[in-house]
């Protein structure tokens, strides 16, 4: 592992992820790296599949030895820039490592996570819109995960579900098991439709986590970035159209079920203190 600091954005398909690192990194300062562990062909990648869970008391130093290569920029994907020696760190956005969160900090505890939230229900629209497959079975096939977070869930989640059901079960689960395995401020909770809605306060806490200094500078190429990408609240908002009474009714059960519906509630953001309180004591 190098010396420099190494941020690992944490997000998930229809979560603007990209959007995140673009404003985290607007003035270059970060060397980034999009989806290294998904690199194929390297002995033991298959470790990262999708939705892979990996218990945080796994030992492999195999594992281990891959993950600080990916992490110093020294294991790229392909077309990647090498690593620049200027740079003040190394970005690494990886979509679906939620199940693997805790081996990696346990392993790595010196890399700053930054776990990306989007409203429940606009991820959960805009997958069935687009007839997503929800990995949902090969998920709850794995016996450690069922046996160290999801047992007590099991006769709720299992069996034969609605496309819409799927993919709200996903999203509880991919949500629930890294809070469940981090205490507050081991990782930081960054919400999509915050960012829109009141960026200067939702960069700046960002920019504390990470260890960046937030000035009037930041303030101005945050707001500039998300005029440029048309991106308002009436843009966070706009899976409201797409989903029936009857939907939310049924997505809404699963999210309490999982105690998740605090996140956002009735409101149009995410509550950190919320997020927060859900996490392990």
């Amino acid at each position: 592992m190098p010396n420099k600091p190494v941020i690992l954005l944490v997000g998930a398909a229809r979560h603007s992820t990209n959007l995140v690192a673009n404003i985290l990194n607007f003035d270059n300062e970060y060397q980034d790296s999009v989806e290294p562990f998904r690199l194929r062909g390297e002995a033991n990648m298959f470790s990262f599949a999708r939705w892979k869970y990996i218990p945080s008391y796994h030992h492999d130093a195999e594992l281990s030895k891959i993950t600080a290569r990916i992490l110093s920029g020294q294991l790229a994907n392909p077309g990647s820039e090498p690593p620049l020696q200027n740079n003040a760190g190394f970005l690494v956005q990886e979509l679906r490592a939620h199940l693997w969160l805790g081996w990696l900090h346990s392993n790595f505890p010196d890399v700053r996570i930054v776990l990306l939230f989007r409203h429940p229900l606009a991820v959960i629209s805009s997958r069935v819109t687009f007839e997503w497959r929800s990995y949902l079975s090969q998920t709850l096939s794995q016996a450690d995960l069922l046996a160290d977070h999801l047992e007590r869930f099991k006769p709720m989640i299992q069996g034969p579900r609605s496309a819409l059901e799927r993919h709200a079960i996903m999203w509880c689960i991919q949500h629930y098991v890294p809070l469940k395995q981090f205490t507050r401020g081991e990782i930081h909770l960054a919400f999509f439709e915050n960012l829109i809605a009141q960026p200067e306060l939702e960069v700046r806490r960002l920019f504390t986590f990470v260890g960046r200094t937030f000035d009037s500078h930041m303030a101005s190429a945050t707001r500039e970035f998300l005029d440029d990408k048309r991106i308002g609240v009436a843009v966070s908002q706009a899976w409201q159209k797409h989903l029936s009474s009857a939907d939310l009714d049924r997505s809404n059960a699963i999210l309490r079920l999982f105690g998740l519906d605090a996140i956002y509630g009735d409101r149009k953001i995410g509550s950190v203190s919320a997020a927060e309180g859900l996490m392990r004591n």
